[in-house]
């Protein structure tokens, strides 16, 4: 596989196992360089806190895990490493829309699009997730978001 799926998919493994982990710390973890990982978002509540992880997939939406929403995230935190020192360009507010067949983790479905409330500002520490290429058609369909009405997700 290429790494940015192996990326994507240890993403989707933390945020599924986050909410299950014993205790909030990283075990034998290790500083991630700047340089790297300039996709990774900090999804937090209305206090300001971090809830899940989450990765920008381009200027206007983040991914993370549907059950996330319990948090009720209302903003993401993007472009650093070290969330003790943001300030408020990093800050996005954001909408919600959770994949229509979610219940819970374990039925599956488990991902969330964050839509930012601006474009979020590319630099040299934030980048989006290179996401592999594929040759399959998608069908345009549409996703029903409750803060939307029917039949539309933006």
């Amino acid at each position: 596989m290429k790494p940015a799926l192996h990326r994507i998919l240890l993403l989707q493994l933390l945020t599924t196992l986050g909410l299950h982990a014993l205790g909030s710390e990283i075990i034998n973890g290790e500083k991630v360089p700047d340089n790297k990982m300039l996709f990774m978002a900090s999804v937090q509540n209305s206090r300001n806190k971090h809830i899940c992880g989450g990765f920008l997939i381009n200027k206007d939406f983040v991914v993370t895990a549907a059950h996330c929403d319990d948090g009720i995230p209302t903003s993401v935190v993007l472009g650093t490493h070290n969330l003790k020192k943001i300030d408020d360009t990093m800050r996005y507010s954001v909408k919600r829309c959770k994949h229509p067949s979610y219940e819970k983790v374990d039925k599956g479905s488990d991902i969330m699009l964050l839509k930012l409330s601006k474009k979020a500002r590319l630099n040299k520490r934030l980048q989006p997730i290179s996401l592999p290429k594929t040759k399959t058609k998608i069908k345009k369909k549409s996703v029903q978001c409750s803060w939307m009405g029917p039949n539309k997700c933006w």
